[in-house]
């Protein structure tokens, strides 16, 4: 019967031993599996253009943060991972109607601080300020500013618009320079017809 009782007694050592590093593995799992989700979930940073870099639409020039019109430079975040800077919001917009491709993040900055702020999160104040494509949008991180911009500039005729509405007129605009650029390329051909007659 001590034998029956010592071997009943190792069996179920075994077996709680078995268990406590079953759990031990299923924990150190659930810790990988956690590491990797918190990678995935990782915001990704904006980041400063460099001076060699254009709009990624139309080619126009950068303004770097402290220049006059820094403030209308915006950011995207590709796919693949790669960085792409806009002189214009419309550009920004634009871009994807083009190229089809989709953007991971996007940025504009903050017209007071020059700060990247994600664009969704963006409160956005139309008026007559000097931007590089005469849009005159400025982008602010919180409404309380955006007012405050709005009071102090009430000459300059602001007046808080939506995504949509800025997506709207960069479409329009993008929609008459695609028939520009098609009336240019039609009469492109027809000179090179008479020429060649």
């Amino acid at each position: 019967m001590k034998k029956f009782s010592l071997l009943l007694l190792s069996l179920l050592l075994v077996l709680a031993m078995a268990a406590c590093n079953s759990n031990d593995d299923d924990s150190s799992t659930d810790t990988a599996s956690n590491d990797d989700n918190t990678k995935t979930e990782e915001k990704a940073e904006a980041t400063e253009p460099s001076e060699e870099d254009t709009c990624a639409f139309c080619q126009m020039e950068i303004y770097a943060k402290d220049e006059e019109m820094g403030q209308s430079t915006a950011q995207a975040l590709t796919e693949d991972g790669d960085y792409l800077f806009f002189c214009d919001s419309g550009c920004l917009l634009n871009a994807p109607r083009q190229s089809g491709e989709t953007y991971e993040e996007t940025w504009v900055r903050d017209y007071y601080t020059l700060d990247w702020i994600e664009a969704d999160d963006a409160i956005i104040v139309h008026s007559d300020i000097a931007t590089p494509m005469k849009s005159g949008y400025a982008f602010f991180s919180s409404q309380a500013v955006a007012d405050t911009f709005m009071s102090d500039q009430a000459d300059l005729h602001p007046g808080v618009v939506t995504w949509d509405d800025v997506d709207r007129v960069a479409n329009e605009r993008y929609q008459k320079k695609m028939e520009m650029q098609e009336q240019q390329n039609s009469s492109d051909e027809s000179t090179t017809e008479n020429s060649e007659s």
